[in-house]
């Protein structure tokens, strides 16, 4: 491409219209050099964005996720003080560290098969998902295996917790088969 250049050079300083437009390009080139030099623009997270850099700042950045810290603390539910206090008891708490290992020995037993374990405050049934499930066309053999499924881990989990529970076993992560 400079070669090219070189040798078109000359013959285009006889013809003052192309004089003219390389002058022109020059000029773009400089000012496309220009843009590229200066600073970028600020943004509006840029703007937003707060500097600790005072003092000062530092008190108000310290005192804001203050109060945001008491605004989660009053959205928590309140604790029981029965609670708490049994909390405290070691022995308790030795008691509830063992139950828990042992849910968790069986939530892991099941998640090596396969199936998923949800349980959540606002929905108390123990949820299963079997996708394995999904795969039998026999709706009254699909119907069997759920059923058995949920036994089986009522059978497992009851006696840990020492009360009886409810459990749907479902065929697919929405929860939109229900099997039992």
């Amino acid at each position: 491409m400079k070669s090219f250049l070189r040798r078109l050079l000359p013959s285009l300083f006889r013809t003052p219209l192309l004089l003219v437009l390389i002058l022109v390009l020059g000029g773009c080139r400089g000012e496309t050099q220009e843009a590229r030099n200066s600073a970028p623009p600020k943004t509006a997270a840029a703007e937003d964005a707060k500097l600790i850099d005072t003092p000062e700042a530092h008190a108000q950045l310290a005192k804001e996720l203050a109060e945001s810290r008491k605004q989660a603390q009053a959205k928590q539910e309140p604790v029981d003080p029965e609670v708490a206090k049994r909390m405290k008891d070691p022995e308790y708490r030795k008691e509830k560290d063992a139950m828990l290992n042992r849910l968790s020995q069986v939530s892991t037993s099941y998640y090596k098969k396969g199936i998923e374990i949800r349980h959540t405050r606002k929905r108390p049934e123990w949820r299963l998902i079997d996708p394995k499930l999904a795969k039998l066309t026999d709706a009254g053999e699909r119907k069997k295996q759920g059923e058995e499924l949920a036994l089986r881990f009522k059978g497992e989990v009851e006696p840990i917790l020492d009360r009886p529970i409810a459990v749907k076993v479902f065929a697919d992560a929405s929860e939109s088969v229900e099997i039992y």
